[in-house]
């Protein structure tokens, strides 16, 4: 497994390079993170506690070999938000993430396409087949009870299964759960761009550029390659894109202040 030399900088998905086909992976854990982002506005967790979330669920889906009963997904999706609460310093209760998790059921036949999908004599009518039929899984069905469930033999089964699941996740991780975010780099970069160019300021406030880029950030959780880069050229990217919105890009790039990140210019326009 290769990382960044820096744990604070390296990419939030470094297995992406180790994935014999990328596009096939976004397509079986869509659904998953549709479902966590679910779990995540249910529990009110913050953007970064989101994202680690989502980047550890992408990590154990890249090295996990191993069958998984589509009933248990919902469990293992919960395990890795309930996880990264505790790596983000933002414990949910036990008993909060057993709620969720009897309320969020990912479609079927998504995840489980490894057998198939691994199958190295496909030919590429038979891969995009596969893809069309895994795209027709996409939607996520949230079914809302009324009131939690009861405290009887139901609930200490489902207990005992999200501790076991998170010890699953993190054995499967190598108990590698450190995720750098490229959103405090996104804040850095527009406090840096609000020294150079305060007059851009009356148009748009930072706050909403700050905002709306780490709506793009958000955005590159469906996408492993996305998530493949360094964070600092990640969060480039996603401010660029949003000065982009704002139709103020070409007036910031005189400032050239993509290179105050050491972020080559092609780089971050690379990543948009």
């Amino acid at each position: 497994m290769k990382h960044h030399s820096s744990p604070a900088l390296r990419p939030p998905f470094p297995l992406f390079h180790e994935l014999d086909r990328p596009g096939i992976h976004d397509e079986r854990i869509r659904p998953a993170l549709c479902a966590l982002q679910v779990a995540c506005h249910v529990l009110k967790v913050s953007v970064e506690c989101r994202f680690t979330a989502s980047c550890l669920l992408h990590r154990f889906v890249a090295v996990q070999v191993v069958s998984i009963d589509q009933d248990e997904w919902q469990w293992i999706t919960m395990a890795c938000l309930f996880l990264a609460g505790k790596v983000e310093e933002e414990p949910r209760r036990l008993r909060d993430a057993i709620n969720c998790a009897s309320m969020i059921t990912i479609p079927a036949q998504v995840l489980n396409e490894q057998e198939t999908i691994g199958d190295s004599t496909q030919t590429h009518e038979e891969l995009k087949t596969i893809n069309e039929n895994l795209g027709s899984f996409k939607k996520v069905r949230v079914q809302w009870n009324s009131s939690p469930p009861e405290l009887d033999d139901a609930y200490w089964d489902a207990k005992r299964r999200i501790v076991e699941k998170e010890q699953f996740v993190l054995r499967w991780l190598a108990f590698d759960v450190s995720v750098s975010h490229p959103h405090r780099g996104v804040a850095a970069i527009v406090n840096h761009l609000v020294d150079c160019s305060p007059q851009w300021f009356g148009i748009v406030t930072p706050e909403q550029l700050v905002h709306q880029a780490w709506t793009h950030c958000n955005d590159a959780l469906f996408s492993s390659q996305a998530l493949s880069y360094p964070v600092m050229t990640l969060a480039c990217a996603a401010v660029s894109i949003t000065l982009r919105d704002r139709n103020i890009e070409e007036s910031m790039e005189e400032q050239d202040w993509w290179k105050h990140f050491s972020v080559p210019k092609d780089k971050a326009a690379s990543n948009t």
